[in-house]
């Protein structure tokens, strides 16, 4: 009898020792849950805050253009989008847009109209659409020229936006500290922006080259 109580005790302190275990593991795990839970809700209320919503859901899916090469579809693609108040000269790193963003048709290096290919909702509600699409450069905080690629022209928005989630498609990293993001491929960064304590905003390092600066320009970089 002896015997087989020591044994029932050993097997269900062993039994005791694997749930404690499967407790502290998925402790760890809802905690890193929680932890991007949090980094995506701040994202994302920054956003929210200035810019007003998201783009569209249809059947679970933003609805937006979805590769560089649909551009010239005649399907009207709609995306909600809410712009800022005041057009200024500045890149915003946008954490939720699906593409980059122009309204000063006079930066893009090069460029192709586009028909029917889209609108984005002003922050007033009303439809801006999408006049073009092509290319803009931007002397970087390092002094190099790097070009965004596919750009859309959107002549009634309220800001210059470079979409995050297209250099996350590309292979691209992102670290941040202190204020600062950084764009990197391999250990080349390629974008710094700084953080705005009255809006929560990353403003890219850079000045955009015009067209006409671009003649004088060799060297630059696509991004």
């Amino acid at each position: 009898m002896d015997i087989k109580y020591e044994e029932i005790l050993k097997h269900l302190e062993k039994q005791d020792e694997l749930l404690m275990d499967a407790s502290r593991s998925l402790s760890h795990e809802w905690q890193k849950l929680k932890a991007e839970e949090d980094m995506l809700m701040h994202a994302f209320s920054d956003f929210m805050a200035t810019l007003g919503r998201t783009t569209k859901k249809k059947d679970g899916k933003d609805v937006a253009l979805e590769e560089s090469n649909r551009p010239h579809s005649k399907e009207v693609v709609n995306v909600d989008f809410v712009g800022c108040p005041n057009i200024n000269h500045e890149w915003v790193i946008d954490f939720v847009c699906t593409y980059h963003m122009c309204p000063h048709k006079e930066w893009f290096t090069t460029f192709k109209p586009l028909h029917n290919a889209g609108s984005v909702l002003d922050f007033d509600n009303s439809p801006c659409k999408i006049g073009g699409i092509g290319t803009i450069r931007i002397k970087m905080f390092d002094g190099i020229i790097r070009t965004l690629s596919d750009v859309r022209y959107i002549p009634k928005m309220k800001r210059n936006i470079i979409s995050s989630s297209v250099f996350d498609e590309k292979g691209y990293k992102f670290s941040g500290g202190d204020g600062v993001l950084k764009i990197t491929k391999g250990s080349l960064v390629m974008i710094k922006a700084d953080m705005r304590k009255e809006n929560g905003l990353y403003y890219v390092r850079g000045t955009t080259i015009t067209s006409c600066a671009n003649k004088r320009l060799s060297r630059c970089n696509k991004c």
